[in-house]
């Protein structure tokens, strides 16, 4: 996995914040998790009462970030001689007791915060396939981790509708980032035809029989260019599995580019236009010879 970039940040004031909210703050500021230190202090329990880098100096997003929050320690729980022991200049126990008490907090803190993986906003990312099995999802795992949280938020709600145009369109803006359009019960290409005008390799092509009434075109309002090989497997693979099975489709993208009209080259009995000469055919062409100053017409016979 290739590291984010490193960078120079300026260190927000977390002191006062409940420790939770002092990690979101980072987080969203572009650091990594700071390291938590207890300590015994008179402060409200949770709460941030020291930090380094201090408020306003630069620090690396990457770097060491250490947050010391208010803890009750271990020691009042001991007999009274050991709590003497400590107050009198011996901290060894007090310090010692802090390891267990991180250990033991890592893991109840995780039980109190159960609710969190259950809920697909908040869940670890690591937990997202488990909890897409919930739901009998099956998630891409190159799909962005906003993308895989709010399918599984909604997958519910869409199988209700699974197989008609409303959940296709759902989904397919979930992916995709814009909103489709689904035509149905219409085909870009006609195939060959006698009696009316084609042209090759523009609005004709040879296809096997096409019932209209189970097809449809799916338009999506992205230039072809900014879709990668990638992206247009997964786009297929999305509407082959929300699409009814008899059904087929046509994906088509924006394009910037407009296709000439075809236009009528030689009409007989009309007026034709053959590069800058124009001819009518139901009157008598018109001859123009210079004599001297003067032209005469003459009807040629």
């Amino acid at each position: 996995m290739q590291e984010r970039e490193r960078k120079k940040l300026r260190m927000p004031e977390v002191v006062g914040l409940r420790e939770e909210d002092a990690q979101a703050l980072l987080r969203n500021m572009g650091f990594a998790p700071a390291r938590i230190r207890f300590v015994d202090a008179y402060e409200d329990v949770g709460t941030i009462v020291q930090q380094a880098p201090l408020k306003g100096q630069l620090a690396d997003s990457h770097g060491p970030l250490m947050l010391t929050v208010c803890r009750r320690s271990y020691m009042r729980l001991l007999p009274q001689i050991y709590q003497v022991d400590a107050s009198t200049g011996n901290p060894f126990l007090r310090e010692y007791l802090w390891i267990f008490q991180h250990l033991v907090e890592s893991v109840t803190k995780k039980i109190d915060g159960m609710y969190k993986y259950f809920h697909p906003l908040e869940c670890p990312p690591d937990f997202l396939p488990w909890l897409a099995s919930w739901v009998a999802l099956t998630i891409d795992t190159d799909w962005p981790e906003i993308k895989k949280r709010t399918l599984i938020r909604r997958a519910a709600h869409l199988y209700r509708n699974r197989g008609t145009r409303r959940a296709m369109i759902e989904i397919l803006d979930i992916f995709v980032g814009k909103r489709p359009k689904i035509i149905e019960n219409k085909w870009p290409y006609t195939g060959f035809r006698m009696g009316v005008t084609s042209a090759i390799g523009e609005d004709t092509i040879v296809l096997p029989p096409i019932n209209l009434d189970h097809c449809f075109i799916v338009q999506l309002p992205i230039p072809p260019e900014d879709v990668t090989e990638e992206m247009v497997v997964k786009i297929h693979n999305i509407i082959n599995h929300e699409k009814p099975s008899h059904t087929t489709y046509f994906l088509q993208f924006k394009s910037e580019v407009a296709k000439a009209k075809p236009q009528v080259f030689m009409q007989i009995g009309a007026v034709s236009t053959i590069g800058l000469t124009e001819l009518r055919y139901d009157a008598e062409p018109v001859i123009d010879e210079p004599t001297g100053d003067k032209t005469e017409s003459k009807k040629k016979e």
